[in-house]
């Protein structure tokens, strides 16, 4: 009888041990750095004319999703990926900034893989300069 209730035990705490184990890495590994997925040579740089769709204010990064009329004619969707809010706040970023329908030029890094989207690296709305990421340009990127 005793050697079922230690066993018991010795059980419980393996499995609630392994599960610690395996859930802590989950979230550190989740968060890659941006060199793997964007091709951040300046001379790659993408820029459009777009129209935003939404503006997502979240950790851990901020993203902006645009519209953009490729040369064909056909709409393409795009998003951008910038800064946390708490680093976009000190430089005059806040929640609700762009709104559907807003007009926006915005260059980006384009995605190594093709897809539609891209590390934000300047973007102009209503004519005012609202971030030149000139050290991404340089450094080739965030780190």
């Amino acid at each position: 009888m005793r050697f079922k209730r230690a066993f018991k035990y010795c059980c419980v705490a393996v499995v609630s041990l392994a599960g610690a184990v395996f859930a802590v890495p989950g979230p550190a590994l989740a968060h890659h750095g941006t060199r793997a997925s964007y091709d951040l040579n300046p001379a790659g740089e993408r820029t459009f004319t777009a129209t935003v769709t939404e503006f997502k204010w979240a950790n851990p990064h901020i993203y902006i999703l645009f519209d953009v009329t490729d040369d064909k004619g056909n709409v393409v969707h795009w998003g951008a990926e910038t800064h946390p809010p708490y680093l976009m706040s000190k430089h005059g970023w806040f929640k609700g900034m762009l709104k559907p329908g807003d007009q926006i030029t915005v260059t980006v890094f384009p995605s190594k893989a093709g897809t539609p989207v891209g590390l934000l690296s300047k973007l102009v709305f209503q004519g005012k300069l609202l971030i030149d990421d000139e050290d991404a340009r340089i450094t080739g990127g965030p780190q």
